[in-house]
């Protein structure tokens, strides 16, 4: 989101302090006009805080969740953790409640005489005893081990919240997240594990697999190594080694499993890297010979070939770029892969069209600046999307995660857009619309073939191989293998998606083919017209 629309919303929106009720356990957020930014801000340093301020912060965080003037973020998350951490209050233990999306229990723990936590609760409410006659959506097992018998204080947080903006694309049980830290610990390799228990009254759906998870920070993605998942009737416990905030993912069921991947991204690699050599080369042969080949397809090939070229190129930098965790990075080739993979859709498309003004309009092709105009669509449109995209949300270009069946193994990421309406509606959506297009030009194209074959047009002796030839070439610039990704699912998932990424990673090397074909039939043909002539 724009940064002054944020800090307009967080100043013009009321903050809300507490008041402090008869129970000494327990603290009940309610709202007040009153606005106090600098007292928020001064949660963060490592000072111990009132109750008032801490749940003023947890008010103002449940607030940018119900307004979604903010997505939940690490920097949020930490700063959320900190304030936490740094409560002072009398007693053994608070609970802050009142929050509509959020609730926080704070217990002190003194080394020795400390046994273990158990809480049970949900996103609104949460008590060390299980309250009769409540249903516990959230239930945790802490193990004594994770305060050391030296300390002499410290502080457990425990945070609740539910916010669906923060699992996107994906999606989690509940949308619920739950928050567990031990003040200025880090805790981590535990024998005896936490045990969070989920709880679901409606079954899951069919088509995917809860996933016990965690937030990485470091990464700023979700992982699941050292947390086992254990699906029960209707609930979810995982069972994990550290703390941090934990999630059930529901992750789609595929038939891609860890060593399928590790393949497709091998070839993946090897395919673009080729067509990267390949391209460069017919780029490179038309440079030389652009004087000699001044004919509008020629131009539009190259074009084509130019997007591909970068479109290859980023992509692979966005793996390499996800690798390096720097975030600007990252954000800059997601912009940057996501306008040269629209730009490569709209010149597939150009070539689409002109296929039908050579076959449909042969006596009125003319049209004045064709190319010029051709260049404003196929460079321009893709670029206006990129730029309002980014405008409007910038958060929408990061990092995305391919996940697999292998719960004890890392997801493979690279940085491309991570929101799946914005993918749904600028990428998917053109690709369907092109292969559909272009299909209808490849079948007139083959109807026109077999109709030049049963009359025998100008006279020509093209053997079959030829025009298979012929139609394949036309198959890979029009770049009609896209459209195997509506088809990779159910049994033939994964044999679709193998096919998927051989022939769309090699179109590269596909077009110099054709392009190279196309010369040597030429070349061919000015020699034989130059021997008739000779003889006649």
């Amino acid at each position: 989101m724009n940064p002054f629309l944020l800090t307009t919303r967080l100043i013009s929106t009321s903050l809300l302090l507490v008041v402090k009720m008869s129970d000494c356990d327990r603290y009940v957020c309610q709202d007040t006009n009153e606005t106090s930014a600098c007292q928020i801000n001064a949660c963060q340093k490592n000072v111990k805080k009132s109750l008032d301020v801490v749940c003023k912060w947890m008010k103002t965080y449940d607030m940018m969740i119900e307004n979604r003037i903010i997505k939940s973020c690490p920097v949020w998350l930490k700063m959320l953790e900190k304030t936490l951490e740094c409560s002072d209050f009398n007693g053994l233990h608070k609970t802050l409640v009142g929050a509509k999306h959020f609730v926080a229990h704070l217990h002190k723990a003194y080394g020795e005489n400390f046994t273990g936590l158990k809480l049970y609760g949900n996103v609104t409410d949460v008590s060390t005893e299980q309250v009769q006659g409540q249903i516990s959506t959230i239930k945790v097992n802490l193990p004594k081990e994770i305060v050391s018998k030296n300390d002499e204080n410290k502080m457990i947080a425990y945070c609740a919240y539910r916010d669906p903006d923060f699992f996107n694309p994906l999606e989690a049980l509940n949308n619920e997240t739950v928050g567990l830290s031990v003040s200025n610990t880090t805790v981590s390799g535990l024998r005896n594990p936490v045990n969070i228990t989920f709880r679901f009254e409606e079954a899951l759906k069919a088509n995917v697999t809860p996933k016990c998870s965690f937030w990485d920070f470091t990464e700023k993605s979700w992982k699941d190594t050292g947390c086992r998942t254990v699906q029960q009737e209707n609930e979810i416990i995982c069972s994990c080694n550290h703390l941090t905030y934990f999630a059930v993912l529901l992750v789609p069921k595929s038939n891609i499993r860890l060593p399928d991947v590790v393949s497709l991204t091998y070839i993946t690699q090897v395919g673009c890297s080729l067509s990267l050599v390949f391209l460069t080369i017919t780029f490179i042969l038309y440079f030389i010979n652009r004087r000699k080949a001044n004919d509008d397809s020629l131009k539009i090939h190259m074009n084509l070939t130019l997007a591909l070229f970068f479109l290859n190129v980023f992509f692979l930098c966005s793996g390499a770029s996800e690798m390096l965790k720097v975030d600007t990075l990252c954000i800059s080739f997601a912009v940057l892969l996501h306008y040269f993979l629209l730009c490569s859709f709209f010149w597939m498309a150009v070539e689409g069209f002109h296929l039908y003004m050579l076959l449909c309009k042969v006596f009125n092709m003319y049209i004045r600046k064709y190319i010029l105009k051709l260049c404003l669509v196929a460079w321009g449109v893709p670029a206006v999307v990129t730029i309002l995209t980014a405008c409007i949300n910038m958060e929408v270009y990061g990092r995305v995660s391919i996940h697999y069946i292998q719960s004890n193994a890392s997801n493979i990421a690279f940085c491309f857009v991570n929101n799946v309406v914005v993918r749904n509606v600028t990428i998917l959506s053109l690709v369907f619309l092109v292969c559909l297009f272009n299909l209808v030009m490849l079948s007139i194209t083959v109807k026109k073939i077999m109709s030049m074959r049963s009359n025998k047009v100008s006279g020509e002796n093209r053997s079959a191989c030829q025009d298979v030839g012929t139609v394949l070439g036309i198959t890979f610039l029009l770049g009609t293998t896209w459209g195997l990704a509506f088809f990779s699912f159910g049994p033939l998932e994964l044999t679709g998606i193998y096919l998927f990424t051989i022939l769309n990673s090699l179109q590269g090397f596909f077009i110099f083919l054709r392009y190279f074909l196309s010369k040597q039939r030429a070349s061919r043909g000015s020699a034989t017209m130059a021997t008739q002539s000779s003889g006649t």
